[in-house]
C-alpha cells in the first residue's frame, strides 16, 4: 500500500532525535522573537523619534517599506515557530512555506534596494555621500547586522527542513518501489 507524502514527512519527523528537534524548535521560536522584537522596536523608535508620527522622520531617507518588510518576515517566522512546535506534518508544511516566504521577502528586499540605487543614480551603496546615513548590510537598503543574523538563522532552518523533505521523497520512492515488487 502506497503512503502519502505527508506520511513520509511524519516518518522522517519521527526519526529526528528529540534533542535535534527541540534545538530546531527553540531556534525557530528564538528567531521569530528576535525578528518580531526588532520590527516592533524600529517602528516604535521612529514613531517616537519625531513628534509628527511614523513615517515622518528625519532626513527623508527612511522608508516604511523596510519596516513593513521586517514585519512580514517576523510574522512568517512566527508561523514557522508555531508550525515547528506542533511536530506534525501539517505544522511542518506550514513552517516550510513560512520559511520559504521569509526567504523570498529577503530576495524582494534586495531587488527593491537595487531599484532604489538605480533611481538614486548610484551603482552601489559605496557611492553614497555619507556611508552612515543609510544602513545597507548585505546590499539591503536599511539592512543591519541584526537582519543578517535573522536571515542566516532562517536560512539554516530552511535547509534543515529541506533535508527532511528530500529524505521523505527518497523514503516514498523506496516504499513505492517495494510495493511494486510485491504486486
Amino acid at each position: 500500500m502506497s503512503q502519502t507524502f505527508a506520511n513520509s514527512i511524519r516518518i522522517k519527523l519521527d526519526k529526528v532525535s528529540k534533542a535535534e528537534f527541540i534545538s530546531v524548535a527553540i531556534l525557530s521560536v528564538l528567531v521569530a522573537c528576535m525578528a518580531g522584537a526588532w520590527a516592533v522596536y524600529r517602528v516604535g523608535y521612529f514613531d517616537g523619534q519625531v513628534r509628527c508620527g511614523y513615517p515622518c522622520i528625519g532626513s527623508g531617507h527612511k522608508s516604511i517599506f523596510v519596516d513593513a518588510m521586517r514585519l512580514r518576515i517576523a510574522i512568517a517566522l512566527g508561523a514557522t515557530a508555531i508550525g515547528m512546535c506542533a511536530k506534525r506534518s501539517s505544522g511542518f508544511f506550514v513552517s516550510l512555506v513560512s520559511l520559504a516566504f521569509s526567504e523570498i521577502q529577503y530576495i524582494y528586499w534586495y531587488i527593491w534596494s537595487i531599484r532604489w540605487l538605480y533611481e538614486a543614480g548610484l551603482e552601489d551603496f559605496s557611492r553614497l555621500p555619507s556611508q552612515t546615513e543609510i544602513p545597507h548590510a548585505l546590499g539591503l537598503y536599511g539592512g543591519t547586522s541584526w537582519d543578517i543574523l535573522v536571515f542566516g538563522i532562517a536560512s539554516v532552518l530552511l535547509l534543515w527542513q529541506l533535508r527532511l523533505v528530500f529524505g521523505a521523497f527518497k523514503l516514498r520512492a523506496g516504499i513505492q518501489e517495494r510495493d511494486s515488487r510485491q504486486t
